[in-house]
């Protein structure tokens, strides 16, 4: 049973919180978390034919239509999103949020959510740019040379992009829990982790070996059915419908397990550098206020 600290607590405990959040708040994240998951495989489920050469996943990715329903499924994912994490965080409080209720207060903070998520596409199109550059190149020799530039640049990018994510990664939790525009949150973000990157970045390691570890198991799976398939069939064109389909599926319930695991992980940080930092402050002007210092 999840209690939230009453003071500031060690890494192993912040770590036992979210895994105390995590099996309880998956009956409560699991039906938002859901629709857009499904909502995505059925869109390319009847998009994609039999099989899946590479030919037809270009034609998918590039077709116009599939574009504007992924965006549409994405922005609704939003405020389902925002929903699960009310949900999450109000068992941590020992109160229990109705579905229909999450569900409209989620989508009351969709705009603000909306920003936070532009504001991260600004932040990553130092990265993006370049990388559409290369991929736009047809010349070998020409594609060689762009590799490697985007090579070094992507690794000093990525070295930026961990230490600027370190200490911004609390701004989603922040928006949601404290209801703040996208911008405060990410002030109140850069706050809370200043001094405290390594173990934030320690903790969530941890949580994302985790999750992992179990995806292999299940992404190997779903490789030794599509080897099966391949073997049986002699499909030389690509893999069947149904191993896509289940490829995909199996995302989906990664998804299930692991979207509340990182939302407890999330929180349980979040309440924790709250305890630290709002202690620290109480207690300088407690002091300052202290006859001896008058």
């Amino acid at each position: 049973m999840y209690s939230k600290p009453a003071a500031p607590v060690s890494i192993g405990k912040v770590l036992d919180g979210a895994f105390s959040l995590w099996w309880p708040s998956l009956k409560l994240t699991w039906p938002l978390v859901l629709i857009p998951k499904v909502a995505a495989v059925i869109l390319m489920y009847f998009q994609i034919g039999a099989t899946i050469p590479a030919q037809a996943l270009q034609i998918y990715i590039q077709s116009p239509l599939i574009s504007v329903l992924q965006v549409l499924i994405s922005l609704g994912a939003l405020g389902l999103y925002c929903a699960a994490f009310l949900r999450v965080d109000e068992f941590a409080h020992g109160r229990e949020l109705a579905l229909g209720a999450s569900i409209s207060r989620g989508f009351g903070l969709w705009g603000k959510a909306f920003g936070l998520v532009l504001i991260g596409i600004l932040v990553a199109i130092p990265i993006m740019v370049p990388a559409l550059m290369v991929g736009s190149v047809t010349t070998p020799g020409q594609l060689g040379s762009g590799l490697a530039l985007f090579a070094v640049f992507a690794f000093f990018y990525g070295i930026f992009f961990l230490v600027i994510f370190g200490r911004l990664f609390l701004a989603f939790p922040i928006l949601v829990v404290e209801k703040k525009s996208a911008v405060s949150s990410i002030k109140a973000s850069w706050y809370l982790t200043r001094g405290y990157w390594w173990r934030c970045a320690a903790i969530l390691t941890i949580l994302a070996i985790v999750a992992y570890a179990v995806a292999f198991i299940f992404g190997l799976v779903v490789g030794v059915m599509g080897v099966r398939d391949a073997l049986h069939n002699a499909n030389v064109y690509g893999l069947s419908r149904s191993i896509f389909l289940s490829s995909m599926l199996i995302g989906v319930v990664s998804s299930l397990v692991f979207t509340p695991l990182f939302y407890g992980g999330l929180l349980s940080i979040y309440y924790d550098l709250k305890m630290r930092k709002e202690g620290g402050d109480l207690a300088g002007r407690v002091e300052a206020l202290s006859p001896g210092r008058a």
